[in-house]
């Protein structure tokens, strides 16, 4: 039975696609795997992909890509996959999201694939339901034609981006593993919140006996109120807020130690009071501890 502690990359047998119980999306994600040679451009210290490398994803078989995903999703619509895998309360498909294990849009044929993902949608009726379609990312390519053309294609079709911040400062080189870059960072996000509807995914957490100052809180915080600040706010539809709870296995990982939830529930509303959000505004905080 699928759970959201556990979301190993073979679960349905198959190279490129996986399915996941989702505490954040709130049901069954078809997963996407680009990265099957577990390389990533970023080393997030609670990144729970074991063996992790540096580098880009190799070349997509995309013949065997297409026919993965025809053959699970058939399996998943007009099979038992969910009856036999997921409990009552989740035997739904809820998204089809590029995640795996690295960033997804470091594949150099990455529009292809989106396009290739939107006509086995089409085909099994999902976007008639609006069964979004998710790409999760560290927004580092995000400078690349091909890359914003295959957001576009995402977003003109009910989907949307999970755009990752987990800080916007120094701290990144001990989160993320890579140099902090205020511009470049804030470059990627306008140009995402241009080209699709997003949420920005927070990863929040102690590490190394280090509780997020203050002066942490408040430069992402800034963050957010400027990229609301943009013509382009509307598509800023709010933050995913959350803890790792599932095992990193990457070596910094034993530094970390979850924050209390009252702690997430305090940031969550300083978040929200610092952006001074009228009443009308849709942006929302969530939270998954």
């Amino acid at each position: 039975m699928l759970d959201v502690y556990n979301h190993q990359r073979d679960a349905a047998n198959l190279t490129y696609i996986y399915p996941v119980l989702s505490r954040r999306a709130g049901g069954i994600s078809v997963g996407i795997n680009l990265n099957i040679n577990r390389k990533c451009n970023w080393a997030c210290v609670y990144c729970q992909v074991e063996n992790l490398q540096r580098g880009n994803p190799e070349s997509i078989n995309l013949t065997l890509f297409q026919e993965e995903l025809n053959y699970f999703l058939n399996e998943v619509i007009n099979g038992d996959f969910l009856k036999n895998n997921a409990d009552k309360d989740h035997q739904k498909i809820v998204d089809l999201a590029f995640s795996g294990d690295g960033e997804p849009t470091a594949t150099s044929n990455f529009s292809e694939i989106v396009t290739i993902v939107l006509n086995s949608m089409h085909k099994y009726n999902l976007l008639t339901q609006k069964i979004p379609l998710r790409l999760i990312t560290n927004g580092s390519f995000l400078y690349k034609s091909e890359v914003q053309n295959a957001i576009s294609l995402i977003g003109k079709n009910h989907g949307e981006v999970w755009f990752k911040i987990d800080r916007f400062d120094d701290s990144m080189k001990q989160i993320n593993k890579v140099n902090f870059n205020a511009e470049n960072i804030s470059k990627n996000l306008q140009k995402c919140l241009e080209l699709s509807p997003t949420w920005i995914q927070t990863c929040w957490f102690e590490f190394d006996n280090n509780i997020p100052t203050e002066t942490q809180q408040n430069m992402y915080i800034n963050c957010i109120k400027n990229a609301l600040s943009n013509d382009k706010k509307n598509n800023l539809k709010g933050i995913l807020l959350y803890a790792p709870n599932r095992k990193s296995y990457q070596q910094d990982g034993v530094k970390i130690k979850l924050l209390s939830k009252n702690y997430m529930e305090e940031f969550r509303e300083k978040i929200l009071q610092s952006v001074n959000l009228n009443a009308n505004s849709n942006f929302e905080v969530k939270i998954s501890f």
